[in-house]
């Protein structure tokens, strides 16, 4: 897997890295301490052919 694994907080809405998560020793948000994150999707379409 290429690149690095965005998250945003659902309370603060600021974005943040994995390596981010993994300064702190918890999985919470690194500004606010929420527990609430929610991993962002890329914008990335994948066609599938329909049979």
């Amino acid at each position: 897997m290429s690149g690095e694994i965005l998250y945003k907080c659902w309370m603060c809405g600021r974005s943040f890295s994995n390596k981010e998560i993994e300064l702190i020793e918890r999985i919470s948000c690194p500004y606010c301490s929420s527990r609430v994150i929610v991993k962002i999707r890329k914008d990335v379409w994948k066609r599938v052919k329909a049979e």
